[in-house]
């Protein structure tokens, strides 16, 4: 079943940062079904409900904006923090390396690292080892990347 839609025009610039970020969105809006025995009563609510019902009872009108540019930048944001907290890590090691007995054991056993959390002044290497953990986990569940398959 095929509907007419036109879009609305936004309304004039608001005043906001940048012309391009106005408070209002186009907005599908259906004007007439193609076939009148169509009942548009349910799409009575205008706006977003009404495009979300219209979108969702009709499959062929589904469509949401990738974003692509922006969700590339950020991919390429997190990355450079995940270069920066492993050079970080790198030089923590360094340091734990040329330190105690039990510091330089850090690179052979993971046991030890682990049980050096919440120990001050012995834990900087595990701590951002979890730093770097949480930022991998994020970026590994980026929709953009997942859209990649194995990276």
């Amino acid at each position: 079943m095929r509907m007419a839609a036109t879009l609305m025009q936004p309304p004039a610039f608001c005043g906001m940062a940048r012309p391009y970020e106005t408070c209002h969105v186009h907005i599908l809006r259906v004007l007439e079904p193609c076939c009148p025995e169509h009942d548009l009563s349910q799409y009575s609510m205008d706006g977003y409900y009404k495009l979300a019902s219209l979108m969702s009872d009709h499959e062929e009108l589904f469509m949401l904006r990738r974003f692509a540019t922006a969700n590339t930048k950020n991919l390429l944001y997190m990355q450079a923090e995940i270069l920066h907290l492993e050079a970080e890590l790198h030089d923590i090691a360094l340091e734990d390396h040329s330190g105690c007995e039990r510091h330089r054991n850090y690179e052979f056993c993971v046991f030890d690292l682990k049980e050096s959390h919440g120990v001050r002044g012995s834990d900087a290497q595990w701590r951002k080892i979890l730093e770097i953990r949480e930022k991998l986990k994020e970026y590994s569940q980026s929709p953009s990347i997942a859209r990649l398959g194995n990276v």
